[in-house]
């Protein structure tokens, strides 16, 4: 068992040096690094006291389900902090057709994932429909456009092997942790897919590195002025030392997604299979 636990320790450092996720400390003591102890923030408190229900509906009479892949981690830190998304063109339209479709009937659910994480972050209902006039400017790549409005109802980290069980026939029969961006997952995989997010008991969730995270976006937005006003940016990320590979790191020393995807190397066969050319990610 202590085999399993190193090597999944290792794996979460790995992904956390390559910019797929954040450190999960488990406790903001890991953020005194970047100017203070252990503190949570407020808006982390609020969070906290509206997601996880003891109670859900997990048996709804009308819903419509899909996956979410997002490139970075620092997006779905931003569609938490202010309740908003955006997909692709594609996707955008997938999703906005369902919302409009569903009306008063019941709830369109989000499941989120970040490419090559090995696990899900959380679930939210969209909340209104796609508007096409409103851009949000904050995403790690500008180039999503429209958005529309989210409610978060789970937000906790489950291993992509509590899903593997649940196979999409309108996904040539691939487990739902094979899919792409905003793939629909079918109304019964959907229910059994909202009884495994109330039900998982995760210690873990992006929550815990939500300080990073707001670090990170505040010097990645100060580059960004800096670049707008002539202003030569600090230099590249400077690699980690191996022996400080398992401390906190530094949020701007976290590398950004490439353009056309993630490595897969090195991840479940599921996350490989993320990436095929022409394969349409958020």
């Amino acid at each position: 068992m202590g085999f399993v636990d190193e090597r999944g320790m290792e794996r979460d450092r790995e992904r956390a040096r390559s910019g797929v996720r954040g450190v999960r400390s488990g406790n903001m003591g890991q953020m005194s690094a970047f100017g203070g102890g252990n503190l949570v923030s407020t808006e982390v408190m609020r969070l906290k006291e509206t997601i996880n229900p003891a109670h859900l509906e997990c048996n709804p009479k009308a819903a419509r389900f899909f996956v979410i892949k997002s490139y970075s981690e620092d997006d779905v830190h931003k569609a938490i902090k202010y309740g908003v998304w955006a997909s692709t063109d594609t996707g955008n339209r997938r999703l906005d057709t369902a919302y409009r479709e569903m009306g008063n009937q019941g709830p369109v659910y989000l499941f989120f994932s970040v490419n090559a994480s090995g696990q899900f972050s959380g679930m939210a209902q969209m909340e209104s429909a796609l508007d096409y006039t409103n851009k949000f400017g904050c995403w790690a790549q500008d180039k999503w456009s429209g958005s529309f409005m989210i409610k978060w109802t789970f937000i906790k980290d489950i291993p992509n092997n509590q899903f593997r069980h649940i196979v999409l026939a309108n996904n040539e029969g691939k487990p739902v942790t094979n899919s792409r961006d905003t793939q629909e997952v079918m109304f019964e995989q959907g229910k059994e897919m909202l009884r495994l997010f109330h039900n998982f008991k995760s210690k873990n969730s992006i929550l815990d590195d939500f300080c990073f995270y707001d670090k990170r976006q505040e010097l990645m937005e100060l580059r960004t002025q800096m670049a707008a006003h002539g202003v030569p940016p600090p230099g590249p990320p400077q690699p980690i030392p191996p022996h400080m590979s398992g401390m906190p790191m530094d949020p701007m020393q976290m590398p950004q997604q490439p353009q056309g995807g993630v490595n897969g190397g090195g991840f479940a066969a599921e996350e490989r299979f993320a990436q095929p050319s022409g394969a349409e990610y958020r």
